[in-house]
């Protein structure tokens, strides 16, 4: 019997509804309401397309996952690498936290792929539900070759399937390890890149890291991220130069100054594009690796 065989669309029309088998991958920054749509926070601007996204070694690369199907029948996700074990995926089922009028997914567990579930999931927080969402760790060692993986998130419901692909480029950077803090992170209600932008405070601002203590969230993850890309950050400085690293941030940030940028920072940010903070990290890592 031949097994029917979609393939995720590669733009994102709007959020999908209840009981249609879809899955969908976003960047760590867009996090996804239990309706299908990215929450408030972070709802500005358009959802980067994840097609081809640039791998550094020895760093962690992550994605969100919007998985919707028939509602009551249950549904397996697959990953699908190719060739094998040359990344390592770590795959974490979210949940949503009620704050205000808000679900925002935060909380995670880790599960393992194949992982099978149903939608809705009373254990997941709100009674409606039309998407269950995940957060994919993908993990690239130092030791990774230079080259092209192509890595599937599968879908299956019953005898239909949908594909989403990508092709990970694995470069030649190396990021340094980063240092294990157990950081105070960024108010919920703010987009997610929040976490980020706080972390990067510390090298532009010379400010002081919040420390604290929290359950394992998707906040702590982003803040991973951002360490990765503040190493890139001195690695552009030990080469080519502070004057140069800040300039260039800058100027991926939108921000005339160092002092102006930061003065901005001493309060909450909100009502921007998450995502934005994507031309940062991809001029650290094109930099970091020249």
């Amino acid at each position: 019997m031949l097994v029917p065989i979609l393939f995720a669309a590669a733009l994102l029309p709007a959020a999908p509804t209840a009981g249609h088998m879809d899955v969908r991958v976003y960047s760590e920054l867009r996090r996804i309401g239990p309706d299908g749509a990215p929450v408030e926070a972070d709802s500005i601007g358009r959802p980067r397309e994840i097609l081809s996204p640039a791998l550094a070694r020895q760093s962690y690369t992550s994605f969100r996952i919007a998985v919707s199907a028939p509602l009551g029948q249950k549904f397996t996700l697959f990953l699908g690498e190719n060739p094998e074990n040359i990344l390592q995926t770590t795959l974490y089922k979210e949940s949503w936290t009620h704050t205000g009028k808000a679900w925002i997914p935060d909380a995670i567990e880790k599960v393992n792929a194949p992982y099978t579930g149903v939608i809705p999931d009373a254990s997941l927080g709100p009674e409606a539900q039309s998407v269950q969402s995940f957060w994919l760790d993908v993990y690239t060692p130092s030791k990774a070759p230079i080259r092209r993986v192509r890595l599937e998130v599968q879908l299956n419901v019953g005898d239909q399937w949908i594909i989403y692909p990508m092709e990970m480029r694995i470069g030649a950077l190396i990021t340094p390890k980063p240092e294990a803090i157990s950081p105070a992170l960024a108010d919920l209600r703010l987009p997610a890149s929040e976490t980020a932008l706080e972390y990067l405070e510390t090298y532009l601002c010379a400010a002081k890291q919040r420390l604290g203590a929290s359950p394992p969230n998707g906040r702590q993850l982003i803040f991973r991220n951002a360490q990765q890309d503040v190493l890139w950050a001195r690695m552009i400085e030990g080469t080519k130069g502070r004057d140069f690293a800040v300039a260039g941030i800058l100027s991926a940030l939108g921000a005339a100054d160092v002092k102006s940028w930061c003065e901005r920072r001493q309060e909450p940010q909100s009502g921007y594009d998450p995502e934005s903070y994507w031309k940062l990290r991809n001029w650290l890592m094109k930099n970091a690796t020249q």
